[in-house]
């Protein structure tokens, strides 16, 4: 269980850690408050979208064990990567969807 203000502290250690770990023409959405979940929407292939989430988590990582607030706490940060399949999605919820489906699969470090 964490407190209002570690919840608080961990919602911005990620807003800031996304912010800080991509480039400025990628485009961040925060889709859930309550089950915290973010959306990047990246201009980039499969392998570099791979190199980005690698980055966030590593990132991550780092900034956690710095927090005085959170660093005592195990918390994961998961990730799940997908791309646009015009066959397969017919709108932007259909790809979110898969891309939440996708952190299903993301296997921690």
């Amino acid at each position: 269980m964490m407190s209002e203000q570690q919840a608080r502290d961990l919602l911005r250690l990620v807003s800031d850690t996304i912010t800080s770990a991509t480039r400025d023409n990628d485009i961040t959405y925060s889709l859930d408050q309550d089950n915290p979940t973010w959306a990047i929407l990246l201009f980039s292939n499969q392998p570099g979208a791979q190199i980005a989430a690698d980055r966030i988590k590593t990132n991550f990582a780092k900034n956690l064990q710095r927090s005085t607030s959170l660093n005592a706490l195990e918390i994961l940060l998961v990730v799940g990567i997908a791309s646009w399949d015009a066959d397969k999605m017919q709108s932007p919820y259909d790809f979110m969807n898969t891309g939440i489906k996708e952190t299903e699969y993301d296997v921690a470090r």
